[in-house]
């Protein structure tokens, strides 16, 4: 879906990405391939099993605007490295903006 809307480009790197209901932010998730790692979000969000895809499939349902950011894009590019910037800079993240599905 991203695709036919020209957002590819944009998630298909290695970072940090947030997910909010409204204008608060309720989830904080690292990813080599954003893209790919919101669509598997989609996905959830429609079976709903995880505690946190059910809350974003009721806010869906409520129909309040549900939207996906990128925060961060890595810069390192060999695997270990950028695991180890991601988790950091994921952590960081988390801790200043509290997002309440990440637990």
């Amino acid at each position: 879906m991203m695709k036919r809307w020209g957002l590819a480009s944009k998630y298909e790197h290695p970072g940090i990405y947030s997910i909010s209901i409204g204008s608060q932010i309720v989830y904080i998730g690292k990813s080599t391939n954003m893209l790919r790692r919101l669509a598997q979000h989609w996905v959830g969000i429609k079976i709903s099993k995880e505690h946190k895809y059910k809350v974003l499939a009721e806010a869906k349902k409520r129909r309040l605007v549900t939207t996906f950011d990128v925060m961060y894009y890595a810069k390192e590019t060999s695997s270990s490295a950028l695991e180890e910037e991601l988790g950091r800079r994921e952590g960081e993240l988390i801790r200043a903006y509290e997002p309440p599905l990440n637990s």
